[in-house]
């Protein structure tokens, strides 16, 4: 009974131990390779991006395939989605 609490302190420095020198080790390095079609294609989107004025961010989101739409293709959208039901907000509604 006397070594009891001893042995136990003991076990548990151990496995803290264990855990702390596993936790630092685990850490990974991802690496990442790029063949020269993904290469190519970020060069070409990079020298896109670098003909574009800072402030043109339609030319900036042609360069990268993301959409821009214009004023009034935003404005349909808007009036789009406020003609849905907009329901009562109750979890029914939302479901």
């Amino acid at each position: 009974m006397r070594f009891t609490s001893i042995i136990v302190a003991g076990a548990l420095a151990v496995a803290a131990s264990a855990q702390s020198s596993a936790a630092s080790s685990a850490v990974a390095t991802p690496t990442v390779s790029i063949d020269s079609a993904q290469a190519s294609a970020a060069a070409a989107i990079t020298k896109c991006l670098e003909a574009c004025p800072a402030s043109d961010v339609t030319c900036q989101s042609k360069c990268i395939s993301v959409p821009a739409p214009n004023e009034d293709q935003v404005n349909k959208t808007t009036k789009c989605v406020a003609d849905c039901d907009q329901g009562d907000g109750s979890a029914e509604a939302t479901q």
